[in-house]
């Protein structure tokens, strides 16, 4: 009895470590195969902020107009009321944007990624690879914010 119980247990222990895959990039060559993914998916999320920011940009542009011709000849070519909402809206645009020294650049994140890649630590190049991801999703958010605040203030100028 006592040593079916041990050939029991010996098996369970077996079948629960044969059940949890090794998530370790171990090679080279897994490692590059993860990497390429992740790669394009940054690729991908930075055309996606670039647009966002763009855009953002282009919306921007009527009230940095108006801003200006009030600085030139002290005179608002909307209603007061409208411009102190104007203001008050964008004043939310800085909340969106992140702190300075908030999160590493992905410039840091990339070396750092490149160095444990080097020194054959793929499973840490991996995770800076990642972090530059979660990164980019973060900046893609706030540009969306960003956009969204941008169409309230153009809504309110009728544009």
């Amino acid at each position: 009895m006592n040593r079916k119980i041990k050939v029991f247990a010996v098996t369970a222990m077996l079948t629960i470590c044969m059940a949890v895959p090794a998530f370790a990039a171990e090679t080279k060559k897994e490692y590059r195969a993860e990497k390429s993914e992740i790669n394009a998916q940054i690729k991908e999320l930075t055309e996606q902020v670039s647009a966002a920011r763009e855009a953002n940009k282009t919306a921007a542009q009527t009230y940095r107009e108006i801003a200006q011709t009030r600085r030139e000849t002290g005179e608002l070519p909307v209603d007061k009321e409208v411009w102190k909402k104007e203001r008050e809206i964008h004043s939310e645009i800085s909340g969106t944007q992140r702190p300075e020294g908030d999160a590493q650049t992905v410039k840091d994140l990339r070396a750092a990624s490149r160095a444990a890649a080097d020194a054959g630590e793929y499973d840490d190049a991996l995770d800076g690879l990642k972090k530059i991801v979660e990164l980019k999703k973060a900046q893609l958010e706030a540009a969306q914010k960003t956009a969204a605040i941008w169409e309230q203030i153009n809504a309110l100028l009728g544009q």
